[in-house]
């Protein structure tokens, strides 16, 4: 173990790091040690709801924040909201998608307003601005080696910190929580349901405070890893700048074929990694296309849901990501894709709009 924290250690350039069973547990502990309580969370509207599940859960408040056109951080909505809103005492910046986009601008405000900046790498592990990797300019740093993450191992994740007060008292808390059971998988699944269920049924009021507490056992956990965990781990960490190379490249095969009018791709920050590859459909819902491209078994999403449709306690409209989100589609682009398949994808598009115009 000693080895792979030594290697979240040099790419996050931080003093202390603690393995946890995944990323959403790293922020519940965070701001748990933090002795923060009814303070004002940060993060954007397009972030994975069991984010929203650990702030609950630590006591705190998530607000949510517009986008912009690069599906990262709205700055005007982010300087409206610290205007404000107050007790704003976190920032949690995802890198969504792997992309830096205009991360140094929202720091910035951050840091002038005196907000604890955590950087979640969860989804961008191993991207830089510059030569400094992502993670090793906030005061905290979360990361995860969950399903679809950069880095897969199935689960795990942790926290970066210089701060040895902070890195104690994320131990003992750790510590502290209930074990892993197999109950907590299958509450996780079921919450994956449930959010369909939402989503399908547009009614986000079945989000009550009972099943956010229920839910949130489905991720905040305490678990081990055994030797084999931290090697195999270890060997893949090793290899972080060769996987986002191959990433990056399919990602810019993507772009360099997919080069349709009704498609306007969305690209990176030089240095950022790709999570996934996002295009926008310039007219229309996405959501025929995806179906059509899933069922002839090629991986197609919009991750992610817009948090306000999810949860009852947003009433306001995000209208930028919300008008995005209808036409957003994304693309696998792991390692192990090879250039076949986006051509396979690419004739699937084709086919698609012919038989749509033929109708």
């Amino acid at each position: 173990m000693n080895l792979v924290c030594n290697q979240i250690k040099n790419l996050t350039e931080k003093k202390y790091v603690l393995f946890t069973s995944n990323c959403s547990t790293a922020i519940y502990l965070l701001l748990k040690s933090l002795n923060l309580k009814n303070k004002k969370i940060i993060v954007p509207v397009n972030l994975c709801y069991d984010v929203i599940l650990s702030i609950i859960s630590s006591g705190n408040i998530p607000i949510i924040i517009d986008t912009n056109d690069n599906l990262g951080f709205s700055l005007k909505d982010l300087k409206d909201k610290l205007e404000y809103e107050e007790d704003i005492k976190v920032i949690i910046f995802p890198y969504l998608y792997g992309n830096s986009d205009n991360f140094k601008s929202v720091l910035k405000l951050a840091k002038k307003n005196q907000i604890i900046q955590i950087e979640d790498i969860a989804g961008s592990l191993g991207g830089k601005i510059k030569q400094k990797y992502f993670g090793s300019f906030g005061d905290y740093t979360v990361g995860s080696f969950g399903k679809g993450k950069i880095i897969d191992m199935s689960g795990g994740g942790f926290i970066a910190t210089d701060n040895r007060d902070v890195f104690l008292k994320v131990r003992k808390n750790y510590k502290s929580l209930s074990k892993f059971q197999l109950k907590n998988k299958l509450i996780y699944l079921k919450s994956g349901e449930f959010l369909e269920r939402i989503l399908k049924t547009k009614k986000k009021n079945l989000f009550t405070q009972s099943k956010i507490k229920y839910f949130s056992k489905g991720f905040i956990y305490y678990k081990r890893f055994n030797k084999k965990f931290y090697f195999d781990l270890f060997q893949k960490i090793k290899k972080i700048d060769l996987i986002n190379r191959l990433r990056n490249n399919n990602s810019k095969f993507y772009e360099k074929i997919f080069k349709f009018d009704f498609l306007k791709p969305i690209t990176h920050e030089k240095g950022s990694v790709y999570w996934r590859k996002n295009f926008i459909l310039k007219k229309g819902s996405s959501e025929k296309l995806i179906e059509y491209l899933n069922q002839n078994n090629f991986y197609s999403r919009k991750y992610y849901p817009p948090l306000n449709h999810i949860f009852p306690i947003y009433k306001k409209k995000m209208v930028n990501y919300e008008k995005n989100y209808k036409k957003l589609i994304n693309f696998w682009v792991g390692e192990e894709l090879n250039k076949s398949h986006i051509m396979r994808a690419r004739n699937n598009i084709i086919n698609f709009f012919n038989e749509k115009n033929k109708v």
